[in-house]
């Protein structure tokens, strides 16, 4: 019998039929369906997997007592309760593995539980931003949450490999020339043995060319705990925006082109060193202005430090060095303030400091000065570095044969890379000098029939030369 209410009385009658078709009298029963549980939701599946949604059907149950009800869990947390077999998952997180539990229920109790698991796509970057300042852009796009995929991006047409928030291109590299700068952008993450989908982005650099350097400010209406700061202004091919005035190494930001500040929370009898970098609308900052030097009003409350002690300096690479130093001693000594050649390059909260962006050959006087809290700077300690360029370029690739005839051979190759710049190529004849070209081909004349081993290395403009590459040509064969 089916279709039966559960706790509900029932009366059966039963008649026995025998031989020649001969009916009983009947005898009534009584029946009442004692409630059961649903049956275990079958076929649970998943469909429309995104990256922070997932849509969940299943068959539903059978149910004697009423119509089930489903309780849906993910990864053993309830998530939602409902009627239907249905149930969309929302909020999840990207690239990651679900368990999800469905249990039908009534009155009576509750089924087995059915189980699947499905796992999140990898969410596409979003949010992209490209920033430029001096020559150098960085793409951008937000953090992936609890995650660090690697990404693979395209900036129109050429292809790179990036970390998990960004990517930093010279923008003569890409893009070289006057503006505007036209790029389209598709970036695409990849964790593991996802993918996600590819996210595009198109901009217009408009403005790449920096205001120039403000003059040397002029501190004025000096008291206890204020200055009044004026100096030269800057200009700028579309129009000067603000101003930065950096104390002490911390910047102010005022966003009006007035080439003058007033400057208050000082504190008095203190040594306060300051420059200006002008900022236009398209972000672009110049270079450091000049620095001055100016005491507040009234006495120091502690004696200024000492100065850094058991400096050194280290070469990195041949722009690069490493700074390493011993923080002077004082009270409430805050930091470090380092000035390359008389300018200020950056200040050192802790004991060591990169110095990028030097040029080899050239002598450079570097001055580290302790400060305390006050402001006040210890004697300088100088010391003097010479960067050397000892890094050769790369090997020249793919040297091979582009033409030839019955007493003549050209020899084409790959360009190399350097950190400082290639200025040419030497070509070597069965290991001896031959010549030499700024070009990646050079045609060797008037060979007599026969096997010549040709050798190319690369020159950069330091003397440095690379490990040459060299094969077998066969002339007049």
């Amino acid at each position: 019998m089916t279709g039966l209410i559960a706790d509900v009385s029932y009366i059966v009658h039963i008649r026995a039929i025998a031989a020649g078709n001969i009916v009983s009298e009947p005898s009534a029963h009584f029946m009442r369906i004692r409630p059961a549980p649903p049956s275990q939701p079958e076929d649970l599946r998943v469909t429309e997997v995104s990256f922070g949604s997932a849509k969940l059907d299943w068959v539903p149950s059978g149910s004697n007592v009423d119509t089930a009800r489903y309780r849906v869990y993910l990864n053993d947390f309830i998530v939602g309760q409902v009627a239907r077999p249905t149930f969309n998952l929302q909020h999840l997180r990207s690239g990651v593995l679900y368990r999800v539990k469905v249990v039908a229920f009534n009155a009576a109790g509750s089924s087995e539980p059915a189980f699947v698991t499905f796992k999140t796509q990898l969410k596409p970057p979003s949010n992209l931003k490209l920033k430029h300042r001096a020559g150098v852009c960085r793409l951008s796009w937000d953090p992936m949450f609890g995650a660090w995929p690697t990404h693979e991006v395209s900036i129109n047409g050429r292809h790179f490999s990036a970390g998990a928030l960004g990517l930093n291109f010279d923008l003569d590299e890409l893009s070289p020339g006057a503006p505007p700068h036209a790029f389209r952008f598709e970036v695409y993450a990849k964790l593991e043995e996802q993918v996600s989908q590819t996210t595009t982005f198109e901009t217009i650099l408009n403005d790449v060319e920096p205001p120039t350097q403000p003059g040397k400010p002029v501190a004025i209406n000096i008291t206890d705990h204020s200055v009044d700061l004026q100096w030269p202004p800057s200009s700028d091919n579309v129009g000067v925006t603000g101003y930065r005035v950096f104390v002490n190494g911390f910047p102010y930001i005022f966003p009006s082109p007035v080439a003058s500040q007033r400057i208050l929370g000082l504190i008095n009898g203190a040594y306060y060193w300051v420059f200006v970098r002008a900022l236009d609308a398209d972000g672009n900052l110049s270079t450091p202005g000049p620095v001055t030097v100016f005491k507040t009003a009234g006495e120091a409350p502690v004696p200024p430090p000492f100065a850094p002690t058991a400096v050194s300096i280290a070469p990195l690479t041949s722009t690069s060095a490493q700074l390493q130093w011993t923080q002077g001693e004082g009270e409430m000594v805050t930091g470090t303030r380092i000035s390359i050649n008389e300018e200020y390059r950056n200040i050192g909260f802790s004991r060591e400091c990169r110095l990028d962006d030097l040029t080899p050959d050239i002598e450079y006087s570097i001055t580290l000065q302790t400060f305390d809290y006050f402001g006040q700077l210890s004697e300088p300690f100088t010391l003097t570095y010479t960067p050397r360029d000892t890094t050769p370029p790369s090997v020249p690739a793919n040297l091979r044969e582009t033409a030839s005839t019955g007493d003549s051979v050209t020899l084409s190759w790959d360009a190399s890379t350097d950190d400082i710049g290639v200025c040419g190529y030497v070509i070597y004849n069965d290991r001896e000098y031959f010549d030499t070209t700024p070009l990646t081909h050079y045609t060797v004349v008037d060979l007599l029939p026969g096997s010549y081993t040709f050798g190319v290395c690369a020159l950069d403009t330091s003397g440095n030369a690379s490990e040459p590459a060299s094969r077998v040509f066969e002339v007049g064969g």
